[in-house]
């Protein structure tokens, strides 16, 4: 379960830094409460780019992770916070120890992804 909550915040993170140069047939479709935001579809690129987060991180490829990883505020489910590459990183490999240890079995499928975005940050 912490991986989909992990995984979910990546796809939000990457959602944001979505190409605002491209047409969509209905630009805007839906609302943030308590603004004037409206929601528009994000980019394949940004899907593509999620499929190589996801695709380092299962095989526990550290570097790839990093390029792709920002710098930013990045929560996690037991309220450990990253601030980067490396200390998101750190805090993955030690949950993914943490699973060794309890013989936990670890990994997830992913079985669908897409981009949407706020109209303005």
């Amino acid at each position: 379960m912490k991986n989909y909550i992990l995984l979910f915040s990546l796809i939000g993170l990457f959602i944001s830094c979505a190409d605002n140069n491209h047409v969509c047939d209905v630009p805007t479709n839906g609302f943030i409460d308590g603004s004037d935001q409206t929601i528009m579809m994000g980019s394949q690129e940004t899907v593509e780019v999620f499929k190589k987060i996801d695709a380092a991180w299962a095989a526990r490829d550290y570097e790839t992770l990093k390029a792709h990883i920002g710098n930013g505020t990045f929560y996690h489910d037991d309220g450990i916070v990253s601030n980067n590459g490396d200390s998101f990183v750190a805090k993955i490999e030690s949950s993914y120890q943490s699973s060794l240890e309890k013989e936990e079995e670890w990994g997830w499928t992913t079985n669908f992804a897409f981009s949407v975005k706020p109209s303005a940050s």
